[in-house]
């Protein structure tokens, strides 16, 4: 007997949250790349950096109606290739860390994938085809200090997606989970961020460097490819073997 795998049309149609910098950004541009239409979502107010041809909405989605808003607009034209790119983050001491930073956190880097999820998932299983990835961190297999919100996002969106894998799997939708370790994005403007604190964590992980936004976007590439038919369920670490070392018991 012969194996058929079902495959969607070419080029699927997908959106990616967090498209304006870093991972989201390569991740857009690889795919366009590849001739996918592509939507970013961003909090910028223009996307100039986008190759033309790229879709672009601005969205806060950390606040909920701008995602309800976003939500009600893709519903028109959804997406068989969803990527949950957005991370937002409030670090700080748990003595300091307010209920509005905690559910702003929460609101950003869970509630609005589930959202986005409930938007797209009837016309994938509609379609018998589906790629759901979440970009999540390897703060969602163990933490630290200063990161209660963000940890508690990351630990509970990799239960989500494997509740989502194992419930759409026979409808052909594969829905996996990228954690990045420490990745080099240009935050020279955030607060304690810049060349050297990338040179503190390049020390303490066992390749030596941070890795690159593209790096990960090879990954995300992969797995919403029809080369990508039997994986589901996963959680894809990209870290340099940092997960591995004995670095992570120190300040970050």
């Amino acid at each position: 007997m012969s194996l058929q795998i079902n495959e969607s049309r070419d080029n699927p149609d997908v959106l990616v949250t967090g498209g304006s910098r870093g991972i989201g950004l390569a991740v857009c541009r690889l795919l366009h790349s590849q001739g996918h239409r592509v939507t970013a979502v961003g909090r910028s107010e223009a996307a100039r950096f986008l190759e033309p041809g790229i879709r672009y909405i601005q969205a806060d989605l950390s606040d909920l109606d701008e995602v309800h808003r976003l939500c009600e607009q893709i519903r028109r034209e959804p997406p068989c290739i969803l990527i949950n790119n957005l991370g937002v983050e409030r670090n700080k001491p748990f003595e300091d860390l307010s209920l509005e930073d905690f559910q702003y956190v929460i609101n950003g880097n869970l509630l609005s994938h589930f959202l986005l999820c409930k938007a797209t998932l009837p016309t994938m299983v509609e379609n018998n085809w589906g790629r759901i990835v979440f970009v999540t961190s390897v703060w969602g297999h163990i933490s630290a200090s200063r990161r209660q919100a963000y940890s508690a996002s990351k630990f509970a969106l990799h239960g989500f997606a494997m509740s989502l894998a194992d419930e759409y799997a026979s409808k052909g939708v594969l829905v996996n989970c990228v954690a990045p370790g420490f990745i080099n994005i240009d935050e020279t403007g955030s607060p304690g961020r810049g060349p050297e604190r990338n040179d503190f964590l390049a020390k303490r992980i066992p390749m030596g460097r941070m890795g690159q936004p593209e790096e990960v976007a090879r990954l995300i590439e992969w797995l919403v490819s029809p080369q990508c038919s039997y994986m589901s369920a996963q959680i894809l670490t990209v870290d340099g073997g940092f997960l591995n070392s004995g670095s992570r018991g120190q300040k970050f």
